[in-house]
């Protein structure tokens, strides 16, 4: 449906093999940091690097994805500690939509999300059918072309420095499994092709810089710089409604509307 335009090859093969000049392909699904500043993940085994930046852009995603070190519950280093103390986040309030386990939740929860702003109604078979497109899609930017990788450079960083080991190749592998858990790296890409923010929520009482106990608290957004959108004729400026993920702190999304 309304997914299919972000892939252009609809039936990539089950087995892809890489080129030998190929860059190297690992990844999981999120583990998120409850003090508002990083999104990480629990990357997947398996039953849920292209080239780099440059210097000054890889240095920058490298510090994101070293704080894949701190605790799902929020605790930030030391160091972070003694140069600032947390800004208390207000809690936002949303409906939360129960998204079914089956290892794409992430992708379904997005799927759903994506059709709520577009006020579109999807069936359960077309939630798995859109959910597998968008994990298609990430396939697609990072696995079946080198050039089309490297558009995605913060997402090269996070499967070298966040992934299982096993590179690119290993990642590649993966992904193209039903059950494969998605996470930052996908997030990063997908909001990209979506070209539409995507923000990442964790239950107030589990966040530590929540101002209270409840509701939900923002600790990451990807997309951005796609959250206004200017008509080139007029000149008018429009804002992108964004798709709110709820994270559980530990396997799972669920969607906040």
């Amino acid at each position: 449906m309304f997914c299919e335009h972000l892939i252009t090859n609809k039936h990539p093969k089950t087995n892809t093999k890489m080129s030998s000049s190929s860059s190297s392909f690992s990844f999981g699904e999120t583990n998120d940091f409850a003090n508002g500043n990083y999104h990480t993940h629990r990357h997947r085994r398996t039953t849920n690097d292209g080239s780099l930046p440059s210097s000054s852009s890889s240095s920058s995603s490298l510090r994101r994805i070293l704080h894949i070190k701190n605790s799902v519950f929020g605790e930030i280093s030391k160091a972070s500690n003694e140069k600032k103390k947390l800004k208390k986040k207000k809690s936002e309030h949303y409906q939360r939509i129960k998204i079914k386990g089956d290892g794409r939740c992430m992708f379904r929860a997005l799927a759903l999300g994506l059709a709520h702003v577009s006020k579109t109604n999807l069936t359960s078979s077309e939630e798995t059918r859109e959910a597998d497109t968008l994990r298609t899609a990430v396939f697609e930017q990072m696995c079946r072309e080198e050039e089309k990788r490297k558009i995605h450079a913060e997402a090269n960083m996070s499967i070298k420095y966040g992934g299982d080991g096993d590179g690119i190749e290993g990642y590649c592998r993966r992904i193209q499994k039903e059950d494969f858990w998605g996470g930052e790296t996908e997030l990063l890409v997908l909001a990209k092709l979506v070209k539409r923010p995507i923000m990442v929520y964790l239950p107030a009482h589990m966040a530590k810089n929540a101002a209270s106990g409840s509701g939900y608290v923002c600790i990451q957004t990807y997309g951005e710089e796609y959250a206004k959108k200017t008509n080139k004729k007029t000149g008018k400026v429009t804002e992108r409604a964004p798709v709110r993920l709820l994270y559980d702190g530990s396997v799972h999304y669920d969607l906040l509307i």
